[in-house]
C-alpha cells in the first residue's frame, strides 16, 4: 500500500517538474504546491489500509468463533460413551461449506 502511495507521489512530483519547466518557458510562473495533494493521497491510503485491516480482523474473528463452536460440539460428542459420527460428519461438512463461502467472498473482494 505504501509503495503505491509513494509511486503516485513520485509521479505527481515528476509531472509537476515537467509542468513547471513548461510554464517557466511560457509565462515565468512556477509557484505550484502539491503538498495538499500528497496529504490527500497519503490519507486515502491510510484509510484504505485501516478499513482492510478491520475487515480482515472481523473475518478472522468469525472464523475463530465457528471453529470454537465446532470444537466444543466435537468435545461434547467425544465425552459420550458412543460418539455420533454422523453428527461429527455433519459438523465437518458445515465447516467446509463455511470455508467455501469465505473463499468466494475473498476471491470476489467483498467483505464478509
Amino acid at each position: 500500500m505504501k509503495e503505491n502511495t509513494e509511486t503516485i507521489i513520485a509521479m505527481l512530483e515528476e509531472l509537476l517538474t515537467v509542468s513547471k519547466s513548461r510554464q517557466a518557458s511560457q509565462s515565468g510562473c512556477t509557484n505550484m504546491d502539491i503538498t495538499s495533494i500528497k496529504a490527500l493521497i497519503e490519507e486515502a491510503g491510510r484509510r484504505n489500509h485501516e478499513r482492510t485491516e478491520a475487515e480482515l480482523a472481523k473475518f478472522a474473528h468469525g472464523i475463530v468463533d465457528c471453529l470454537n463452536t465446532v470444537n466444543n460440539r466435537i468435545d461434547r460428542i467425544a465425552r459420550r460413551e458412543q460418539p455420533d459420527f454422523g453428527e461429527i460428519r455433519q459438523l465437518l461438512e458445515q465447516t467446509d461449506e463455511g470455508r467455501s463461502i469465505a473463499r468466494k467472498h475473498l476471491r470476489a473482494g467483498r467483505p464478509l
